[in-house]
């Protein structure tokens, strides 16, 4: 399965370096394909482990609640000054 935070140099030559190359698991004849991240438990989690996606995934869901949340404050306000 190999749940590793290893990398290898990128092969243009760049100073970058990308995650090692995973192989597919066959369990009873049946591939199961590699994935860069997968949601478990409502926490996305990438093949390095790390929380970056679920932090994004976090940061994006709470900023489309608050922008919601503030036009309905702005259509409260201005019923409350019409009355």
């Amino acid at each position: 399965m190999g749940l590793t935070r290893r990398r290898e140099v990128n092969l243009t030559g760049c100073t970058h370096t990308r995650p090692i190359q995973r192989q597919p698991i066959f369990l009873q004849g049946m591939k199961v394909p590699t994935v860069m991240t997968h949601k478990f438990l409502g926490v996305l989690l990438d093949q390095e482990l790390w929380w970056s996606n679920h932090m994004n995934y976090a940061l994006q869901k709470g900023t489309k609640w608050v922008t919601q949340y503030q036009g309905l404050a702005k259509l409260s306000k201005a019923y409350q000054l019409s009355t």
